[in-house]
């Protein structure tokens, strides 16, 4: 009886620190897609620039 409860202590534990660590890896990847969209803004910005500087020297 010992050995089922410790059991289920082990894994109502794991199942707790897995569901902490999906929402940590979670967060983690909704910022990384928004640094990305930054990143992403910024080139377009920098081709859209370079465009309209190649139009103006010819």
């Amino acid at each position: 009886m010992l050995l089922c409860r410790l059991f289920l202590f082990f894994m109502v534990l794991a199942l707790v620190g897995s569901l902490v660590l999906n929402f940590t890896l979670l967060s983690k990847m909704n910022q990384l897609e928004q640094q990305v969209g930054v990143i992403s803004g910024s080139q377009q910005d920098i081709y859209s620039n370079g465009d309209t500087f190649e139009k103006e020297i010819y």
